[in-house]
C-alpha cells in the first residue's frame, strides 16, 4: 500500500542519506510531490521491508534496472580502458618528444660550443697573422709597393769594369713569413 511520507522519514526508512532521496526523485527513481516547501516522497510497504525502491517492487520491472546498471557498468569500464589506453599512448607520445627535444637541445649545445671554438681559433690566427705582418712590415694590401729603379751605374774613367752589385734579391713572401734557409 503506497504511502507518502517527509524526505527525512523516507530517508530512514531506506536507510540512505536525505540528499541522495531527493537525487531518486530528480532522477525518477522515486515519485514525489511538493506540498508547499516541503518533499514528500511515495513509499511502498513491501519496498520499504525488502530495502528496494518502489519502482524496483513492480513485477515488471524487476529486474530492468539491474540489466541496465549492468549495461551502464560494463560501458563504464570500456570507456574506462579506452581513456587509460588514451593516456599511456598520450604519455608515451609526451616522453618521446621530451627525449628528442632533449637530443635537439645536446645538439644545439654541441653546435654553439663548435661554433665558439672556431671563433677562437679565428680571433688566435687573426693575432698572429698581425704579429707576423708587423715583424715582417708588410705594406697594407690596398697599398701597392713602390719599386725604386736600380741606382744608375757609374763609369769608372780608370778603365777597370765596375764591381757587380752585392744586393741581394727582394725576398719572398714564404722568406718574409719563416725566413731564409740557410
Amino acid at each position: 500500500m503506497p504511502r507518502w511520507v517527509g524526505l527525512k522519514e523516507a530517508s530512514e526508512a531506506l536507510k540512505v542519506h536525505p540528499r541522495t532521496v531527493q537525487r531518486m526523485v530528480d532522477r525518477g527513481e522515486l515519485r514525489g510531490r511538493h506540498v508547499g516547501k516541503r518533499l514528500e516522497v511515495e513509499l511502498h510497504d513491501d519496498a520499504i521491508a525488502q530495502n528496494v525502491t518502489p519502482l524496483q517492487s513492480d513485477t515488471q520491472a524487476q529486474n530492468a534496472p539491474e540489466r541496465d546498471m549492468a549495461r551502464q557498468v560494463a560501458a563504464l569500464r570500456a570507456q574506462l580502458a579506452n581513456t587509460t589506453g588514451e593516456r599511456d599512448r598520450l604519455l608515451a607520445e609526451r616522453d618521446r618528444a621530451e627525449q628528442q627535444s632533449s637530443a635537439y637541445w645536446q645538439e644545439l649545445v654541441k653546435l654553439h660550443d663548435t661554433l665558439r671554438e672556431i671563433n677562437a681559433n679565428m680571433a688566435r690566427m687573426q693575432h698572429r697573422l698581425e704579429a707576423a705582418e708587423q715583424r715582417l712590415a708588410l705594406p697594407a694590401p690596398d697599398q701597392e709597393r713602390v719599386t725604386q729603379p736600380p741606382p744608375a751605374q757609374t763609369h769608372v774613367t780608370h778603365g777597370t769594369p765596375p764591381a757587380p752589385s752585392r744586393r741581394r734579391p727582394p725576398r719572398t713572401v714564404w722568406e718574409r713569413l719563416f725566413g731564409r734557409r740557410r
